[in-house]
């Protein structure tokens, strides 16, 4: 045989051979395939079914219902994770680039492990809660069950996001990431809540807060006129209201003046914020105007206070909403009516007797927070619910002289601040009533806010505020006024204020069109213009002002950045906004606040109610890209 005929057999060998490879690869590519998809599925699964379970310690399911949801998805992930650390995925992982897809999704199963895990103990923990068995123990036991199970969250985060940039399945990371940062979030802000409640299961006044009830009928910065107060205290049952007293009785007690600080403390103290109990909340930043309240209550009575809780009318109308109704001396008080009968009902009914009206005050808010109370012990989930709704229109405030507890205020959202952001726009407006009277509960407010954008992130912005007196006739004089002879029945005296971002300053002020001067201060690190204005009854008036700010947007290559956060007054009637933002030549936008649409003029959402704190944002594109 000659040796190039012996080659031929020897080359159909190793051609036979490399075929064999190759099929043995493809076979075991193709298993890999699906066992990895099965893995991404079963993982996917369990992802939307513990989102379902919630993070929320006192959500609307029952206890038993979210552990079967935390079982059904710790089930998918054992099974995720058993592709993937078995043949053939687990060798696939271990290959320096090929693998790293499987190596991140290995990541986020046992990630999510350890997340199911932390989970259920908190579910487990939130059970006694939810069964109306609370106590300081039980709250303290959940307390640390849900930070346990944000750090978890935490740490999840850290190893998913460290992993190895996904290729195939990147959108799973980022889904996982985004789920996990949210749930953190809900976490760390329901064990510091559990917390605080803790504290107020202890020994009788080792935990005490003053209690400030505010009219928004006469309105001040951070919501309403202080006309009665109460202490909170803690005891071994829980929270205890002391008293409930008509403010008057502090005054009667206050002989001096506390120290105020910050650019507008001149400005403040004009409105006698540092003596007089009726004042002390006219700065829209809760935490300054708690601040005075308790520096104050010190100086009166020679008695300490851990913090400050501020509530009005509309936050107990969504107590009673959740807890039912109440009756006050044989008046029935419900979600429906409450607010009207303690803004302005009981101003007419006890028109000749201020004595008889503020014991009707006092007894109606002692009959709320004993109705709280119920509802937090027969039907937790739905009375949070109800607070929390009425804490982002600001009708429930709270403010603690411990920087951790203030730390944990914060993280549910309940400060009341009223301080610039660091970047972006800014946009609160902020009435005080000076005349005395409770006209407020009749007063609506329209504002307008249209910023134009420069191509260099400049911007031009016009914004107007319109107030309308709809008070009826016939009121009470103590509704109504007049006080003295500087006001006339009926008239709505407001000091006006718009917060603005401080980088802005303002060309003109305009009075119903007419040129007119405005007041402009530096305050809470945002640009605070004011007018003070009458508003007849059945009249309007409009204030506007023209501005301009360098660097409103950010600009990052081919993309432009807005954003502008707006904050509400806690007001009788919520505030209506009109915003339009439009975009500088060779522009266009590529992404806007949900329900703004975008035509010739620009971004715009028309007419709606500012019912909460939100931050706008939008991104806009050079219109060549």
């Amino acid at each position: 045989m000659s040796e190039r005929s012996a080659t031929r057999p020897r080359r159909r060998v190793r051609v036979a051979i490399a075929m064999v490879v190759l099929a043995g690869a493809a076979a075991v590519t193709a298993q890999a395939t699906l066992h990895a998809a099965e893995a991404r599925r079963a993982l996917e699964r369990a992802r939307r079914i513990l989102g379902g379970a919630g993070a929320e310690p006192l959500s609307s399911s029952s206890p038993q219902d979210r552990l079967v949801l935390i079982d059904r998805a710790a089930t998918l992930t054992e099974k995720a994770i058993s592709r993937l650390s078995g043949w053939p995925l687990a060798p696939l992982g271990r290959l320096p680039i090929l693998g790293r897809d499987l190596r991140v999704a290995y990541t986020i199963a046992t990630e999510g492990r350890a997340v199911l895990d932390a989970t259920r103990d908190a579910a487990a923990a939130a059970d006694p809660l939810v069964s109306g068995r609370i106590d300081g123990p039980r709250l303290d036991a959940a307390s640390h069950a849900f930070l346990r199970l944000a750090h978890t969250l935490q740490e999840a985060s850290r190893k998913v996001r460290d992993s190895a940039s996904l290729v195939l399945s990147g959108s799973g990371r980022r889904a996982f990431l985004t789920d996990v940062r949210a749930a953190r979030r809900s976490a760390d802000a329901s064990g510091r809540a559990l917390g605080l409640a803790a504290r107020f299961y202890g020994s009788a006044g080792s935990v005490r807060y003053f209690l400030a009830f505010q009219n928004p009928a006469e309105l001040r910065g951070t919501g309403g006129l202080i006309g009665q107060y109460g202490l909170l205290e803690s005891s071994p049952d829980g929270p205890r209201l002391v008293s409930v007293s008509p403010i008057g009785a502090l005054q009667a007690r206050t002989t001096g003046a506390v120290a105020l600080s910050g650019d507008a403390a001149d400005r403040y103290r004009r409105f006698g914020v540092d003596r007089d109990w009726t004042a002390v909340n006219v700065p829209p930043d809760f935490p300054t105007a708690a601040a005075v309240i308790v520096d104050l209550y010190s100086h009166a009575t020679g008695a300490r206070m851990d913090g400050v809780i501020a509530v009005d009318p509309l936050a107990a109308a969504k107590v009673l909403e959740a807890s039912g109704p109440i009756a006050v001396s044989g008046v029935h008080l419900a979600a429906d009516n409450v607010a009207d009968v303690t803004m302005i009902r009981a101003y007419q009914s006890f028109a000749s007797d201020n004595a008889a009206r503020s014991r009707f005050l006092a007894a109606a808010a002692a009959e709320t927070f004993a109705a709280l109370v119920r509802g937090l012990r027969t039907s937790p989930a739905r009375t949070l619910t109800a607070l929390t709704e009425a804490a982002r229109g600001r009708h429930v405030q709270a403010y603690s002289t411990d920087p951790a507890d203030q730390g944990a205020f914060a993280s549910l959202g309940i400060t009341g601040s009223a301080a610039a952001p660091r970047d972006g726009d800014y946009l609160m407006p902020v009435g005080v009533n000076v005349a005395g009277n409770k006209l407020d509960a009749f007063l609506r407010r329209d504002i307008r806010y249209e910023v134009r954008l420069l191509p260099d992130g400049d911007a031009l912005a016009t914004a107007s505020l319109t107030l309308r007196n709809e008070a009826p006739p016939r009121l009470p004089e103590y509704v109504q006024g007049p006080h003295d002879a500087r006001f006339r029945a009926g008239q709505n005296r407001q000091f006006q204020t718009l917060y603005l971002a401080g980088g802005y300053a303002f060309t003109r002020a305009t009075l119903n069109d007419r040129p007119t001067l405005a007041e402009a201060q530096v305050d809470l690190g945002a640009l605070a213009l004011s007018q003070e204005v009458d508003i007849d009854r059945g009249k309007a008036v409009t204030l506007a002002y023209e501005l301009q700010r360098a660097g409103a947007a950010r600009i990052e290559s081919d993309l432009m950045f807005y954003s502008l956060l707006v904050r509400p007054q806690a007001t009788a009637h919520p505030d209506q906004l009109e915003i339009l933002v439009g975009a500088p030549a060779g522009w266009r936008f590529l992404r806007v606040p949900p329900e703004f649409r975008v035509d010739g003029r620009g971004a715009a959402r028309e007419g709606f109610p500012l019912l909460a704190e939100d931050r706008l944002e939008f991104v806009l594109a050079r219109s060549n890209t």
